[in-house]
């Protein structure tokens, strides 16, 4: 880690991140053990809890073997009986699940049939939808790449061709909204996301996305360390509209490029550093009382505090690190 760079007053960050993730720690352990106990798994929101057991391990939270085995079954189910058809928000919940479980033929099976399902949804201009009749986006790309990604690592074949048109569709319309001042931040940070995790890799195009998104990012946090939906804002609008899940997937993306050192200067790494620690402190900021973070609807507060307590974990871990 560079130590020179690294001058910022850490010490505060560490004690406000501890006191906002133990707390966050202790309701999501609680959650799983509890209110989302295996006999009341509703249906509809299997995917969201893939989602947030996944965050759970993560961050080192033992799962109960029952649980993990029944969510696994129900997964698998769905998978087998309608993975073609999953929309896509879905088969990235499942595989973050999918892909946890160890030398498990069946998790296996079931994350091939969510790898060709996601090759085959591909639009024909090479990025994704978020289901299938939808027009191509950043997001979803970005997630769509990851999701293969994913699943390479697990050994499975992913076509070569289908990759470079997705990356090429995301390169053109990142570069295009950039030309435009349209950007919006957490659209360059999926795009750096997605780059991240690119197979094979080119190390110059990663250093050019990385200190362009780096640029947007810096130019769009607010004072308080959040980010939000729009392109410009006035600082009032920023302070009102400041995003917890803007902020969550910015700090995500920034805490991934900090731990590839080679792909940033020296500059860009102390100021990737400086706005993923701000954005840690508005996220601490925003934890309510009883541990939650607020989200728009009741229903998402679980999967958007399960994100809030992995992104603040990621920071901490990079904290250690140095």
């Amino acid at each position: 880690m560079r130590a020179m760079v690294f001058q910022l007053p850490i010490e505060e960050d560490v004690v406000v991140i501890d006191r906002a993730l133990s707390k966050g720690l202790h309701l999501l352990a609680h959650m799983i053990y509890t209110e989302l106990d295996v006999l009341h798994l509703e249906e509809s929101h299997e995917y969201a809890i893939c989602s947030q057991i996944a965050a759970a391990i993560e961050c080192g939270i033992v799962i109960p073997e029952r649980l993990m085995l029944t969510l696994k079954d129900r997964v698998l189910l769905n998978i087998f009986h309608s993975g073609q058809h999953l929309p896509l928000r879905e088969a990235t919940r499942a595989t973050q699940f999918l892909t946890l479980l160890e030398r498990d033929e069946e998790a296996l099976r079931a994350l091939s049939v969510l790898a060709s399902a996601v090759q085959g949804a591909q639009n024909r201009d090479g990025g994704w939808g978020f289901y299938r009749t939808d027009h191509s986006r950043i997001p979803a790309t970005s997630a769509a790449l990851q999701v293969l990604a994913k699943c390479r690592t697990k050994g499975l074949d992913v076509d070569q061709s289908v990759l470079d048109r997705g990356y090429a569709f995301l390169t053109e319309a990142y570069y295009k909204d950039l030309a435009r001042d349209r950007v919006l931040s957490f659209k360059a940070a999926q795009v750096l996301s997605a780059y991240l995790v690119r197979v094979p890799e080119i190390p110059e195009l990663l250093r050019d996305i990385a200190g362009s998104v780096i640029r947007v990012l810096h130019e769009s946090q607010s004072e308080n360390g959040s980010w939000t939906f729009l392109v410009r804002a006035t600082p009032r609008m920023r302070e009102d509209l400041g995003s917890v899940a803007v902020t969550s997937i910015n700090v995500d993306a920034l805490t991934a490029v900090l731990a590839r050192e080679e792909v940033l200067t020296d500059e860009q790494w102390a100021t990737a550093l400086t706005m993923a620690l701000k954005g840690a402190r508005f996220l601490c900021a925003t934890q309510m009382g009883d541990g939650y973070w607020p989200a728009q609807h009741s229903d998402e507060y679980i999967i958007r505090t399960a994100e809030c307590v992995r992104t603040l974990f990621r920071v901490r871990r990079l904290i250690s690190d140095a």
